[in-house]
């Protein structure tokens, strides 16, 4: 068992030592290229959740425990709009053909980070109580004055993603000062501090309408009302797939430092899967933008 042990071990290394380099005078497989570093915004477009999901997350919400039968759904749709940060370096392959690193092509590995808002609800009623009546002989109209309740109900589950980024882009003309570059990425990691909030809002008002309906004034509200709860929720997987999309550009063509930073722009359309543990696995499509700087280690 020791000797066939020792055998796999020997051929394994033999494998890999084979795989990076043709002999041991070759350049490594893999050179250190350039530093990407960047804030990161994004745009992600998800479901609402129904008043039982949010019942499992918020469990024992004296909010979403009362009689919301008579509340109206406010919401079909929703879109986050958060910030993150990355991180990448990168690296060029060596071509055994041309016998050089190809800079037309670059694999990174970074780190992602971000806010997500991956659930959301909003419920809301309002009831008009007769208040009074007034009548204005001037204009022969009939004025209907109403105290006007208002009640709304807003759910929302956010957490943090941290991620590994994987990604490898495709360049035009490298040796240009102005670059575009397209190419494939992945990110793994996990959701962090999971929280749901629900929040019920309050308010009275006193409106003026006329009997073909039209408010003619509205006054301030005269009271008001809010209550905030809030749950930790249990974190998960994240994971993305995303096509990226950019450009560079040399900040200079003379001193060295200025010829090494380039601006540099990203845009990511992507799908994600977010698991929520409490009640399913969340699918959504999502814009990620980068912007920030390139610092090339290797060469212009």
């Amino acid at each position: 068992m020791k000797n066939i042990f020792q055998f796999a071990l020997i051929f394994l290394g033999s494998t890999l030592k084979s795989l990076a380099q043709i002999d041991e005078n070759a350049p490594p497989m893999f050179q250190l290229e350039d530093v990407w570093i960047g804030s990161a915004g994004y745009i992600q477009n998800h479901s609402y959740s129904s008043l039982q999901d949010f019942q499992k997350l918020a469990t024992g919400s004296a909010i979403l425990n009362q009689d919301l039968s008579s509340f109206k759904n406010d919401r079909f749709n929703s879109t986050s709009i958060g910030v993150g940060f990355a991180g990448m370096i990168g690296f060029t392959k060596y071509d055994r053909d041309k016998k050089l690193h190809r800079t037309d092509r670059i694999f990174r590995v970074g780190i992602l980070g971000m806010g997500l808002q991956t659930a959301s609800q909003n419920f809301y009623k309002k009831t008009n109580v007769p208040l009074d009546t007034l009548y204005s002989s001037t204009t022969s109209t009939t004025y209907y004055i109403d105290s006007v309740y208002r009640r709304s109900i807003n759910m929302a589950q956010r957490a943090n993603v941290v991620a590994i980024d994987v990604s490898v882009i495709f360049r035009t003309k490298p040796d240009k000062r102005f670059k575009l570059y397209a190419g494939i990425g992945v990110t793994v990691g996990g959701r962090i501090n999971a929280t749901t909030t629900v929040s019920e809002y309050k308010s009275s008002s006193i409106e003026t309408n006329t009997e073909g309906g039209n408010v003619e004034s509205h006054q301030n509200y005269s009271e008001n009302e809010s209550i905030t709860e809030t749950y930790r929720n249990r974190g998960s997987v994240y994971a993305a797939i995303y096509m990226p999309i950019g450009y560079t550009f040399r900040m200079g063509n003379k001193r060295d430092f200025w010829k090494r930073l380039h601006l540099m722009g990203e845009i990511r359309p992507q799908l994600s899967v977010a698991g929520i543990p409490e009640i399913r696995t969340e699918l959504a499509t999502a814009i990620t933008t980068v912007g920030g700087f390139r610092y090339i280690l290797s060469g212009y």
